[in-house]
């Protein structure tokens, strides 16, 4: 359902021609907007600060960010950077494809190879891949040919 409301947001904007770098400079810009969440919310609380007035201010920057409010500032800050990030992909997808199934079908894929890693995590804490691990690759062609056969150009 959310890659349909996504597909016909687009749809709606005439917005459904993929353009590969401004994909990827949209997406840059949300995760961006992720990384600075904890700065943004510091400086919507106390303005832009001079390195001495940061500073000077430590200890009361320091109570704001582990304050329940400020905890709650940055936290909203990467939610609205990470759903904007899924937001541009999936409609990335929904150029690419021209069609919200096939896009579900390639995160059924995704999704799929993802069940087959193993519940190990590394030292960084990053799931790892068993001996022989098998990505999605090969699942994502057969959709991406079905694109191709059904018309669609090729989008590099």
């Amino acid at each position: 359902m959310l890659v349909q409301e996504i597909f016909e947001w687009n749809e709606d904007r005439d917005n459904l021609e993929f353009n590969g770098h401004l994909e990827y400079e949209m997406m840059l810009e949300e995760v961006d907007e992720f990384v600075w969440a904890l700065p943004k919310a510091l400086k919507e609380k106390f303005g832009e600060l001079t390195q001495e007035e940061t500073d000077e201010k430590m200890p009361e920057l320091i109570e704001f960010l582990e304050s329940k409010e400020g905890r709650a500032d940055v936290m909203a800050h990467r939610l609205d950077a990470l759903a904007d990030v899924v937001f541009v992909a999936i409609g990335g997808m929904c150029k690419i494809t021209k069609n919200p199934s096939l896009v579900e079908d390639v995160f059924y894929a995704v999704l799929a190879a993802n069940n087959l890693k193993s519940k190990e995590k590394n030292e960084e804490g990053k799931i790892t891949k068993p001996e022989g691990f098998v990505g999605p690759e090969s699942m994502i062609k057969k959709i991406a040919l079905e694109v191709l056969d059904n018309g669609e150009e090729e989008t590099l």
